[in-house]
C-alpha cells in the first residue's frame, strides 16, 4: 500500500484503488478456511474442538465481494489513491456462525467450546468500515444465514 501511495504521488494522473477484503467465504472455497471446514465437520457429524469462539469477524459472501468490485469499476474516480474496505460492516461471533451452520446442516456434532486455547495475539473483533461503499450506494445483500444456505445448496 505504501508503494502505491508513493507511485500515485509521482504520477498524479493515476487512480489507484486498494480494496481491503474482510473474511470472504462462498462455494468452492478452500477447505481449510473456517466456514468450509466447519460445514464439512458438521455435515459428517464430527465433533469440533475450538476456542471459546467469542472472536468476532465480518464475514462477506463472495457474491457481495463481486458486486462491490463491479460497483467500484463502474464508478468514475478522480486520480488519486483510495483505500476501500469491503465487508458487511458488521461482525458476528464465531460461536454464532458455528450454531447457524449446525442448524442449517441438521448436524449432531458436538462443539467443544474452550477445548483449544486462544492465541495470545488473537484479534477479538474485525469489521469493515463500509462508509466509502455506502456513499456509492452499495451494501452487502447476503447475511451469514443466506450465504451458508447458498453454500449448502451447491453440489460438492
Amino acid at each position: 500500500v505504501e508503494l502505491s501511495k508513493i507511485y500515485v504521488e509521482e504520477h498524479p494522473d493515476v487512480c489507484f484503488i486498494n480494496l481491503r477484503l474482510e473474511h470472504v467465504y462462498g462455494e468452492r472455497d478452500k477447505a481449510g478456511k473456517i466456514i468450509p471446514y466447519i460445514i464439512k465437520k458438521m455435515k459428517n457429524n464430527e465433533d469440533i474442538d475450538c476456542t471459546i469462539a467469542r472472536q468476532k469477524r465480518d464475514f462477506i459472501y463472495i457474491d457481495d465481494v463481486v458486486s462491490a468490485y463491479l460497483k467500484i469499476l463502474k464508478e468514475g474516480f478522480n486520480a488519486g489513491h483510495y483505500d476501500v474496505e469491503v465487508g458487511t460492516g458488521k461482525s458476528i461471533e464465531l460461536k454464532e456462525v458455528f450454531e447457524i451452520i449446525k442448524k442449517e446442516t441438521h448436524s449432531s456434532s458436538k462443539i467443544n467450546y474452550g477445548a483449544v486455547a486462544m492465541r495470545d495475539d488473537e484479534i477479538m473483533e474485525s469489521h469493515a468500515n463500509t462508509s466509502f461503499l455506502t456513499q456509492l450506494g452499495w451494501s452487502a445483500e447476503f447475511s451469514i444465514e443466506k450465504g451458508v444456505k447458498k453454500m449448502l445448496s451447491m453440489k460438492d
